[in-house]
């Protein structure tokens, strides 16, 4: 492999890498569970005891989490229920059919929020200091195409960060 997309980076020098995405996260559900439960989402989230939360299973100590948008948003006073999954796609497939909250990555959910089959709920998104690396691996590193694809990665977040 020429290039790596990790959270890690510790494999490579700051040169030969590049953040590939920020990780900039909001709950989101499905516009009728977003009506449903108006009166709890209209407070702040320390207040959402009652809520679905759908919670992926940890696959990076470095991806975020639900744990990490409410420490900044503020960690609900009460129990929240939580259905788990191992895969991210059947995740968002179930906040689409309306069975709760999802985190949505923002770039990931767009095409989902544009259409309509989901929205953004709880004062916005929250940037989460762990960003996503392309980095190039030794082999890599002495390829022209490689280094190409690595500037096209950090051309994508400089644009997504000026939008």
């Amino acid at each position: 492999a020429d290039i790596i997309l990790s959270y890690d980076t510790r494999a490579s020098a700051p040169e030969d890498r590049a953040v590939s995405f920020r990780q900039v996260v909001s709950p989101v559900c499905a516009p009728g569970y977003a009506r449903a439960h108006s009166g709890v989402l209209a407070r702040p989230a320390r207040e959402w005891a009652g809520l679905t939360i759908l919670k992926r299973l940890p696959t990076s100590a470095s991806a975020a989490t639900w744990e990490d948008w409410f420490a900044a948003k503020g960690k609900p006073c009460g129990r929240l229920d939580c259905l788990t999954y191992s895969d991210y796609l059947f995740l968002l497939e179930d906040a689409v059919a309306g069975k709760g909250l999802a985190l949505g990555w923002r770039r990931i959910i767009d095409r989902h929020l544009d259409a309509g089959k989901l929205v953004a709920v709880g004062d916005g998104f929250v940037e989460v200091d762990r960003p996503h690396h392309a980095w190039l691996t030794e082999r890599g590193r002495d390829r022209p195409p490689a280094r190409r694809c690595l500037e096209f990665f950090a051309e994508l977040t400089r644009r997504a960060d000026a939008a």
